[in-house]
C-alpha cells in the first residue's frame, strides 16, 4: 500500500549523537532495493546534508528547510522552491537586536551563519551541532548585512537564542507576523514563508512523483514534523517525540538511539510482521 516514506532528520534517521545505525540504513536500502522510495523530510537545508555523503548517494528525493525547498538528489534538480517575501523579513531583523540571538540563513541551499558564533554554539544549546556548522556552514562577516542584501532570497531563517525565555519573547515579539514561525531545539524559532511547511513540501513531491498522499508515510519527532505527519497516509511519531506530536499521529515507533525509524520503515513501507 505505501510507496514513499518521508523521514525527518534531527531526533528520527539520526541518533542523539547525529549519527545513522547501520540497521535503519540496512531498512531504507531494502525498501529501495524493492521499489520503494525513501525522501528526507528536515529543516537542513542541501549543505547540511554534505556530513552524510553515504545517505545522499542512497535517497533520491529531500523536502528540505521545512518544506521551502524540494530536491530531486540524484539528478541534482530543485522541485520546488520558496522565498519569504521582503517586507516580511524586514520585519525580523529589527528583533534580532533585542535579545542575543545567532541569527542563521538559508538561501539556495547553503546555510549562512556569523564567523564569530562559530565558537560559541555551546552558548545557544547547539553544541551538538558544532561539527556540522564546521564542515557545512557558509561563515559571514555579518548574517544581518547578508540579509539586507538579499531580501527576497531567503528561504527560512532560525533565531536560535540562549535560553527559551528570550526565544518565547521573540516568538510574541513577531506575533502577527505573515510567516509560518515553530520553535526548535531547546531555544530556536524557526521561520519559514506563510503556508510553506513539510506538509506542503510534502504535497509537492508527491505531485511530482504521481503519488497519492494515501500511499505515503511520514516519520518524525518535533512540532515542525506535525504538517508532514497530517499530511501523509500514515503519520508516525517517535518514542522520543514530542507529546503534542504524539498526539496527532496515527502510531508510535521506537525511539531514535533504537532504530525507530528502521522499525517503521520495516513494519509500514515493506510490509513485515504487522
Amino acid at each position: 500500500m505505501y510507496q514513499l516514506a518521508a523521514v525527518d532528520m534531527d531526533g528520527t534517521l539520526l541518533t542523539s549523537d547525529k549519527k545513522i545505525l547501520p540497521e535503519t540504513m540496512a531498512a531504507m536500502q531494502r525498501a529501495l532495493s524493492e521499489g520503494k522510495s525513501i525522501a528526507l523530510c528536515t529543516g537542513k537545508p542541501l549543505a547540511e546534508l554534505k556530513p552524510y555523503a553515504s545517505l545522499l548517494s542512497l535517497v533520491p528525493y529531500a523536502v528540505l528547510e521545512s518544506g521551502a525547498l524540494v530536491y530531486d538528489l540524484k539528478n541534482n534538480k530543485v522541485l520546488a522552491r520558496h522565498t519569504i517575501p521582503a517586507q516580511v523579513v524586514s520585519k525580523v531583523l529589527p528583533v534580532i537586536e533585542k535579545e542575543d540571538i545567532m541569527p542563521h540563513v538559508m538561501m539556495h541551499s547553503l546555510s549562512y551563519i556569523n564567523a564569530a558564533d562559530l565558537e560559541r554554539m555551546d552558548h545557544y544549546l547547539l553544541g551538538v551541532y558544532s561539527p556540522l556548522y564546521h564542515e557545512a556552514a557558509t561563515l559571514v562577516g555579518s548574517v544581518t548585512d547578508l540579509v539586507k542584501e538579499n531580501m527576497d532570497d531567503m528561504e527560512k531563517i532560525l533565531l536560535h537564542h540562549a535560553d527559551k525565555e528570550a526565544c518565547v519573547r521573540t516568538h510574541d515579539r513577531l506575533a502577527g507576523l505573515s510567516a509560518e514561525m515553530v520553535y526548535a531545539e531547546t531555544a530556536s524559532l524557526e521561520i519559514s514563508p506563510q503556508n510553506v511547511t513539510k506538509g506542503t513540501g510534502l504535497k509537492e513531491l508527491a505531485e511530482c512523483l504521481n503519488l497519492d498522499l494515501d500511499q505515503i508515510i511520514a516519520i518524525g519527532d518535533a512540532d515542525n514534523d506535525i504538517p508532514a505527519l497530517k499530511t501523509a497516509g500514515l503519520g508516525i511519531a517517535m518514542q522520543n517525540a514530542n507529546e503534542s506530536v504524539k498526539s496527532i499521529a496515527d502510531v508510535i515507533t521506537g525511539d531514535n538511539n533504537h532504530d525507530g525509524c528502521g522499525d517503521a520503515i520495516r513494519k509500514y513501507l515493506l510490509n513485515e510482521n504487522r
